[in-house]
């Protein structure tokens, strides 16, 4: 109910339900903030959820537990840095008597998905990738609780002439207060509502107009959401589960800023220091932890553009749920892994600079380099030029052209693998960096092609290995989740990883057990009569 003049606009406690019957109500800060969740998890779940082929029911029921989790951390969080008293266990986890605390919040939350994902068999990082601008979204809305309840504000705005901010406000300074929110563009409406005539907030010092910094908070949120889920559709750097550093150092800085503005701000005992910009540090240093070690490491980076956004997007179009899939699918590498062509490559690459700079004192151990990367951008290393990079690239097809068939072999064993495979029924595929019609002559030189289901070449890549999409386009062609990975070198356990499926390393080649263990390998094996029951191992898994 309003029961005010233009200056001094005052707001009784109904204002703050939006239904009463009796004893039994429904105030405004709880509908914004369960109405912020549900608007948001609807968005979420037509925009990307439904389509990876997670139910309704599925979101519902997360969704639930989630809100449950997150209001009992965030009110654990506040009872346990308020310093109140509190009599009994009800009044500590009951919410209904105020305080809440939104990092209390970001923390439970951040506990029970991985549980919740781990228990319905749903995959974490992109869960998380999906989940967090939402959640951002969720806390800018959910601050118009605030804004109902006049709370979370910061302090009192200066006007001419202030020497105190105990000081009664006169009518000119009331003015002032509100003419410096106007320029800010803040509506009337939100204005009128900052005039705190009284608060048990310990900012709180007179009646007059405070600072809206829920409002800050939210505009900046949206500002967020709208800034990180327009980057990464466009930027290939931006990988699937981003989005958690992101929210947290994006997060961390805003919420710093905005608590130093706060007259209502939680401390740590008797320092002087707010938890919330504690907290907020920390986030900050985790954000970039993460995003920094998860490129170090080259963990899953697939590409948001291209599993949420392209016209083949797997993340979308693939799914992540349940569903029962009949397909299996291996993957393997080429060269090492199915065709010995070490020799092969030696002697092409030795020819290659014997033709074009003879003086160059290519050794055997310099040509091993050539083993493994996409040709193209080894050759950069040595090429002055691009005339002189497509020089090398031409001389080398040439000579592969001339000497495969004289070179290349089936590593002994792989052919009656291959074949006892296929009768098991599994899909075979090969990824290879090497251009398409290279890997099929060598497939055929050797009799191997027969039990090839498909192969994903160099020229067929929006990029080379480790970038997954060579194995997203498999998974996506016969609509499975996860394939296993079978490579000869640290870039197809990469591979592997990335489009998150199983790998397994063979040491038949150059690489040892120890180099896979390193490199993070779910399987190792040294003799290629070994692949048939690491097939069957995972029939069930893939």
């Amino acid at each position: 109910m309003f029961l005010a003049n233009n200056l001094r606009p005052i707001f009784d406690s109904s204002s703050k339900l939006l239904l009463s019957i009796g004893n039994f109500q429904i105030t405004w800060y709880a509908v914004i903030i369960l109405g912020g969740a549900l608007t948001c998890s609807i968005i979420a779940y037509y925009r990307f959820l439904k389509r990876m082929g997670i139910s309704i029911d599925t979101l519902s029921e997360g969704l639930a537990f989630g809100l449950l989790f997150g209001i009992l951390g965030a009110r654990l969080y506040y009872v346990a840095f308020s310093g109140d008293h509190y009599d009994n266990l009800l009044d500590v986890i009951n919410p209904a008597s105020g305080g809440l605390a939104i990092h209390g919040a970001i923390i439970a939350v951040s506990i029970y998905v991985p549980i919740y994902c781990k228990i319905r068999h749903l995959d974490l990082i992109p869960i998380l990738e999906i989940l967090f601008p939402v959640f951002m979204m969720c806390q800018a809305i959910g601050r118009w609780g605030n804004f109902m309840n006049q709370e979370a504000f910061g302090p009192l705005i200066k006007y001419p002439g202030m020497v105190s901010d105990t000081a009664h406000l006169t009518d000119e300074a009331l003015l002032a207060q509100r003419e410096f929110l106007s320029k800010l563009l803040i509506p009337n409406f939100i204005i009128d509502r900052m005039y705190i005539p009284y608060s048990n907030a310990s900012g709180w010092t007179v009646a007059g107009y405070y600072h809206p910094t829920f409002l800050y908070e939210s505009v900046f949120n949206v500002i967020g959401v709208l800034l990180y889920t327009n980057l990464r559709k466009y930027i290939k750097k931006i990988y699937v589960g981003d989005g958690v550093s992101f929210y947290l150092i994006w997060y961390g800085i805003l919420r710093f800023f905005i608590e130093s503005l706060r007259t209502d701000a939680l401390m740590i005992g008797n320092t002087g220091i707010k938890i919330a910009q504690l907290i907020s540090c920390l986030f900050i240093v985790l954000g970039i932890a993460l995003a920094v070690v998860r490129r170090v490491f080259k963990y899953r980076l697939i590409s948001c553009k291209e599993a949420l956004f392209a016209d083949n997007a797997t993340l979308i179009l693939e799914g992540y749920s349940d569903k029962e899939e009949k397909n299996k699918v291996i993957v393997f590498d080429c060269d090492g892994t199915i065709l010995d062509t070490y020799e092969l490559i030696e002697n092409i690459v030795i020819e290659t600079f014997k033709e074009i700079n003879p003086t160059y004192p290519m050794t055997l151990d310099e040509a091993h380099t050539f083993f493994g990367p996409y040709i193209n951008d080894t050759f950069k290393k040595y090429a002055k030029s691009e005339e002189e990079l497509n020089l090398y690239i031409d001389t080398y097809a040439k000579y592969a052209e001339l000497l495969t068939a004289k070179y290349i072999k089936a590593y002994p064993g792989i052919k009656d693998a291959l074949a006892e495979l296929k009768g098991l029924g599994f899909i075979i595929c090969v990824a290879s960096n090497k251009i398409s019609k290279e890997v099929y002559r060598g497939l055929k030189i050797c009799n191997l092609d027969k039990y090839i289901d498909d192969v994903i070449g160099a020229e067929l890549m929006n990029e080379a290995k480790p970038n997954p999409d060579c194995i997203n386009q498999i998974k996506y062609k016969y609509k499975v989740k996860k394939v296993l990975m079978i490579g000869d070198a640290e870039t197809d356990i990469l591979t592997g990883k990335n489009a998150l499926s199983y790998t397994c390393g063979v040491t038949w080649c150059v690489s040892t057990k120890e180099e896979f263990e390193k490199w993070g390998a779910d399987e190792i094996i040294s003799d290629p009569k070994e692949l048939v029951k690491l097939g069957e191992k995972y029939a069930n898994r893939i």
